[in-house]
């Protein structure tokens, strides 16, 4: 595969260097080779650090909103000058995440700050067995099965 640059119109850097610079893994189209004899599954995007995704301060060191609000200066320079970066909010609101869920079957994945909403609501989270005592969890299907089958 030819390595593709990312520059931004001045100049550019490898796929690669561009992945170590801003700590981002860029994942191959579906069932291309990673390496000899790698192939993968996964869908074409991006995987980062969501720790990256928030506003720099005067001399552009990223800092997260917690850090913040409890320290209300840059740490590694002690910069109170902040500025919104709206690239990196949209990068965020773009970034998704799987559901915690899937492991019972949800194949939904959701923007990550949508994914406590869906989680509420989705129908894969798995449900307690009413039974005294019974230590079953399971989605909706297999509690029934449960149920009828261990309990009266």
């Amino acid at each position: 595969m030819e390595e593709q640059s990312v520059d931004g119109g001045g100049g550019g850097v490898n796929g690669d260097e561009a992945s170590q610079l801003v700590g981002l893994e860029v994942m191959k189209k579906k069932g291309e080779t990673k390496e000899e004899g790698d192939t993968t599954d996964m869908r074409e995007g991006v995987r980062m650090e969501l720790s990256i995704l928030d506003c720099p301060c005067g001399v552009g060191h990223v800092l997260c909103s917690t850090c913040y609000v409890l320290l209300n200066k840059c740490s590694q320079c002690s910069g109170t000058i902040f500025q919104r970066c709206f690239i990196m909010e949209r990068v965020a609101e773009s970034v998704v995440v799987p559901c915690s869920f899937s492991k019972h079957g949800c194949i939904e994945e959701i923007t990550r700050f949508n994914k406590k909403k869906h989680e509420e609501v989705c129908s894969h989270q798995p449900c307690f067995c009413p039974g005294s005592g019974c230590s079953f969890t399971g989605t909706t299907a297999p509690l029934l099965f449960h149920c009828t089958t261990h309990h009266e």
